[in-house]
């Protein structure tokens, strides 16, 4: 017996538009009141954030709830997801620990913009290696 789980990603589009709705919503409510618009260190202030953030989301719902579809997860791409997601984690936490080591040893000075780019295009390319090799392992 297999098990498999269905997600429907039209019926899950209403959600992401919806909470999309409300960060544009709070987003231009704090940009006219000027609240919480101090940008600092070079990044986004929190209202921009906010804007940016929900106009991504309504488009995301919008294109979902037009061309989704139900995708099904048997217990092949379950398991997949499960040792891709334990490999990505296992090499984040042992890459910060040993980055953690280093710069105890030498200081490392790198913008927090810059490390956290770095960070997620290394968790990217980490995560489809892994899907690959357990795709093909599997």
């Amino acid at each position: 017996m297999t098990k498999t789980k269905k997600y429907d990603m039209k019926r899950n589009a209403k959600y992401r538009l919806f909470i999309g709705i409300i960060f544009l919503i709070t987003g231009i409510l704090f940009e006219t009141l000027n609240l919480l618009t101090t940008e600092t260190l070079g990044t986004l202030s929190l209202s921009k954030w906010l804007i940016f953030t929900g106009i991504l989301l309504v488009i995301l719902g919008i294109k979902n709830s037009i061309y989704g579809k139900e995708i099904i997860y048997d217990e092949r791409s379950q398991e997949i997801i499960n040792k891709t997601s334990r490999l990505t984690l296992m090499f984040l936490i042992y890459g910060l620990l040993t980055l953690f080591i280093i710069s105890m040893i030498k200081p490392i000075t790198i913008e927090l913009s810059q490390f956290t780019s770095y960070m997620i295009f290394f968790i990217i390319i980490i995560n489809l290696g892994a899907k690959y090799y357990y795709n093909k392992q599997l």
